[in-house]
């Protein structure tokens, strides 16, 4: 049953539930599905349901990722840059906007050497095609240096084969910090608590 007193078949439950699971950035087991069903198709149903109809068509295992590229991981602490534009630093953060009461993204690229953003994406939703998108317009814009390192975690958008590809191509050295250790990756990160501190605080907004 759905909140408006009507009923649907378990057919379309399923078709619900792999709309949930096809989602970017979603894996799900089934208490997450279950509360994804109540709040965004208003069914009225019980964890166990969820969990026999996910079971029964295979839905409890997701499919195995594809092999990652070998990663370069950092070697110093802090970057340490000789010009302009030749180590970049940059993260994706979560930013939680009270007035429509959900996430957005925000993607910050900036030079370790000056300090200075080259780039910002805001986007309710963002993928792999969206940094190379930010890079793109980046390293058009700007005259970068012969040599160029690019530093950033490990989220899905960063270790994204299209991503490890497209800096490939560009004969850009992409270092990965290594698990749990944001201060690798300092420079992006105080940036964003400034961003936090001086324009989401005060403008009632929450950033995680």
């Amino acid at each position: 049953m759905k909140k408006d007193q009507t009923w649907a078949t378990n057919e379309e439950v399923i078709s619900d539930i792999k709309e949930i699971l096809s989602e970017e950035f979603v894996d799900y087991g089934y208490l997450k599905t279950t509360h994804a069903l109540r709040q965004q198709c208003g069914y009225i149903i019980s964890p166990k349901k969820v969990y026999r109809l996910m079971e029964e068509n295979k839905l409890l295992n997701h499919p195995t990722k594809p092999k990652l590229s070998k990663r370069l991981w950092v070697k110093e602490l802090v970057p340490k840059p000789l010009a302009h534009f030749s180590y970049l630093e940059f993260d994706i953060k979560y930013i939680y906007i009270k007035g429509k009461r959900k996430n957005a993204l925000l993607i910050t690229v900036i030079d370790v050497y000056s300090r200075w953003v080259l780039g910002q994406h805001i986007a309710w939703q963002v993928n792999k095609g969206d940094v190379v998108k930010l890079f793109d317009k980046i390293f058009g814009a700007y005259s970068m240096a012969e040599n160029i390192y690019v530093r950033n975690d490990n989220g899905s958008q960063m270790v994204a084969q299209k991503v490890q590809s497209y800096f490939k191509s560009k004969k850009v050295i992409q270092e990965f910090t290594k698990p749990a250790t944001p201060e690798q990756n300092a420079h992006i990160e105080s940036y964003h608590s400034i961003i936090e501190r001086v324009i989401c605080q005060n403008m009632s907004l929450t950033i995680y």
